[in-house]
């Protein structure tokens, strides 16, 4: 693949995923697990499905308070102690029972990492908010600055108000600058053009499916708030259910048919399941450990 310009931030979420790794049964387990908690996003980017209507429908609805905790009740059947995601295809914090949730998700899964990813907007001038995340239990929030260098002054403000650190609160790159959005971007399976926000000095890509493996399936479980399973967060079409996490136990989905043959042909360079044919993501960037293990395990 052409050099690509890399996220900065994208070494954190390596680091998160690979401290994390766990066996269970003797199959590598997944290291995060990231939720669409609500239906809607306040904010039309162009660079996201969400601003073409016919792509994406908001909707005002999401996880129900059961439901979560059902999956959360499983994740401490099998003992998961990694990184749990808000973020997805929508704002987390517009779900009214957020700091709800958040409670209930380290008291019953008290060494797990809880993250959240948020354009801020809900948050602006309101540090009580900020500070109601991290009482709640979350550990980090990343927050995607799309406005520009003010909003950086902005924030920086705001996490100082509400007496948080860097480290709890990561401020986020998102809009161009020095030839770049600051984002290691993807177009969404095929859902949007990529290649007008990538970085100046990036060929397009326009040959598809790539030739090239994808960590995403050896590392992370997708969950949106309907309770499908999708093969991967980039996944906007929802082209690929492996399952229901409402219905069925997750680690049951995590071993089941659907996964176990998209892996098989990501391992071997094949990108030609429905969710990844059209696929632009450098999918080794994070997860490489994981994918070995399951490497090790098929041999």
């Amino acid at each position: 693949m052409n050099s690509r310009y890399i996220d900065p931030h994208v070494d954190l979420k390596d680091a998160d995923v690979r401290d994390t790794l766990q066996h269970r049964n003797g199959t590598p387990l997944f290291g995060l697990v990231e939720f669409n908690l609500w239906g809607a996003c306040n904010r039309r980017c162009s660079f996201c499905p969400i601003s073409d209507p016919s792509l994406f429908t908001n909707r005002k609805e999401g996880i129900t308070y059961e439901n979560y905790q059902k999956v959360l009740l499983d994740l401490k059947a099998i003992e998961y102690e990694g990184v749990i995601l808000w973020s997805m295809f929508s704002e987390p914090t517009l779900h009214k029972e957020h700091l709800s949730l958040a409670l209930l998700t380290k008291g019953l899964l008290p060494n797990s990492r809880l993250q959240l990813t948020s354009n801020g907007d809900t948050l602006r001038n309101r540090p009580d908010r900020l500070s109601s995340l991290f009482n709640a239990g979350v550990d980090r929030l990343n927050i995607s600055l799309y406005d520009g260098p003010d909003q950086f002054v902005e924030f920086t403000e705001l996490r100082k108000s509400a007496g948080l650190s860097k480290d709890q609160v990561k401020l986020r790159r998102r809009y161009l600058e020095g030839g770049n959005y600051g984002i290691t971007i993807s177009n969404r399976t095929g859902l949007i053009d990529s290649n007008s926000y990538r970085d100046e000095r990036e060929e397009s890509i326009v040959t598809f499916p790539l030739e090239q493996p994808c960590y995403y399936p050896f590392y992370q479980v997708a969950i949106d708030y309907n309770g499908d399973v999708l093969l991967c967060p980039h996944d906007w079409g929802k082209k690929y259910i492996t399952g229901n996490a409402f219905r069925e136990s997750i680690f049951d989905i995590w071993r089941n048919i659907a996964f176990q043959q998209a892996r098989a042909k990501l391992r071997n360079n094949s990108r030609k399941t429905p969710s990844c044919v059209s696929c632009d993501v450098d999918g080794t960037l994070i997860g490489e450990e994981n994918f070995n293990a399951f490497c090790a395990i098929l041999e």
